[in-house]
């Protein structure tokens, strides 16, 4: 039984637009993407359609097993062809999974994340509610380095608001996503420098 994940997925889809005609086409920026629908082609084939409007395509049975197979050397060869293309950091936003060994590998100390919560306080998919759920009287929101530890690796940068008594986790979450991309937008400046 293999896993196989969305993005591993997009990047290797069969079809013409990422395969070309004899000369595969880098896909990047597919690191979020997600499966929106799948259908049976007939009794050989799914047809995978990508919450990036990516439809084309059909897997076969025959290159699921391949694909699965050969899963850790082909997500090798894409991290290299994304380092050859220039890519050298990688920024996370809403990437609610862990990210391989190998990827870090790839990008060591050059993977980022933005987290809604004032880590290392409510780590995990729902910082600003955990945190507005525990009463907290601050959060806030925290750029880190990824690593293998869920929104454990070190922080960069963090900016901090008051939990208001009026407000529900959602508005909290809107204030929250303000602040998000002023502190992103700086932490990826330092990355730069």
């Amino acid at each position: 039984v293999y896993t196989l994940p969305a993005e591993f997925l997009r990047v290797h889809s069969p079809s013409a637009e990422v395969q070309g005609h004899g000369k595969p086409i880098l896909q990047y920026g597919k690191i979020n993407v997600d499966l929106s629908k799948v259908e049976p082609a007939g009794q050989y084939a799914l047809k995978l359609t990508f919450d990036d409007g990516h439809d084309s395509g059909l897997f076969t049975w025959d290159y699921l097993y391949e694909l699965g197979k050969r899963q850790d050397a082909l997500w090798a060869d894409y991290l290299e062809e994304l380092k050859k293309a220039g890519a050298d950091t990688v920024a996370l936003a809403g990437y609610m999974r862990l990210v391989t060994p190998a990827f870090l590998d790839a990008f060591p100390d050059r993977v980022l994340n933005i987290h809604p919560a004032i880590l290392p306080a409510f780590p995990g998919t729902h910082g600003a509610r955990d945190a507005w759920e525990y009463g907290a009287k601050f959060s806030g929101c925290t750029v880190h380095i990824v690593n293998p530890v869920m929104d454990g690796g070190p922080i960069i940068v963090q900016a901090i608001l008051p939990v208001r008594q009026d407000e529900d986790d959602e508005q909290l979450l809107d204030r929250i996503h303000v602040f998000e991309h002023r502190i992103y937008v700086q932490a990826l400046q330092w990355m730069a420098e």
